[in-house]
């Protein structure tokens, strides 16, 4: 990882959730101040999806609660995925928190995904804030989780022209992850598109 990832940028800026979140921007930055602190104060572990070979497969068919996933983890995908969210190719994502957390009494996880850019503007806060959420059910599969997950969050995300690829994105980046946790990392980097 050549470039900081998002929970490394994030933890050098001192950040408090608004009193009032009573701007989109205030309600971004509240969110992932509580996402950030969930996922370190519950020992986040951060796995680099890059360093594993052979992550373009895993088991999709399983149920994401018997994946054996930690209950705080950052998957990163930085630059090397590609994962543009438009055609200028500035904006991309980053990575994806996430959080073991119940949702109308059913296990499963709370996911979180953040951008980074290639030009940083002036306005960091921004720029860190810029994240889309969703849950997904720990008793269905990856497939089926994604299948029926519902992405909310910042436009630049939502709306992106290739949502779709990085809906999918995060599905094999899940599996393939899981697949990957018992074999020896390697710095061969392996893209899912």
């Amino acid at each position: 990882m050549d470039f900081p990832t998002h929970p490394e940028r994030f933890a050098k800026r001192t950040w408090s959730v608004p009193a009032h979140r009573d701007t989109d921007l205030a309600r971004r930055q509240g969110n992932i101040t509580e996402v950030f602190e969930t996922w370190s104060n519950g020992g986040g572990s951060l796995i680099d999806i890059n360093a594993f070979t052979g992550a373009s497969a895993g088991p999709d068919d399983v149920p994401v609660g018997e994946l054996g996933l930690d209950d705080n983890v950052y998957i990163h995908f930085g630059r090397e995925q590609e994962a543009w969210l438009s055609r200028e190719k500035d904006v991309f994502i980053d990575g994806l928190y996430m959080n073991k957390r119940d949702f109308s009494g059913r296990s499963g996880y709370f996911l979180t995904l953040v951008t980074d850019r290639l030009q940083p503007s002036a306005n960091t806060e921004v720029d860190d804030a810029c994240i889309a959420c969703g849950w997904i059910d720990g008793e269905v599969s990856v497939d089926d989780a994604m299948s029926l997950f519902g992405l909310w969050g910042d436009s630049v995300i939502v709306a992106s022209v290739r949502r779709f690829e990085i809906e999918f994105l995060v599905g094999k980046a899940i599996s393939a992850m899981t697949k990957s946790l018992n074999a020896t990392p390697t710095m061969v980097t392996s893209r899912f598109h």
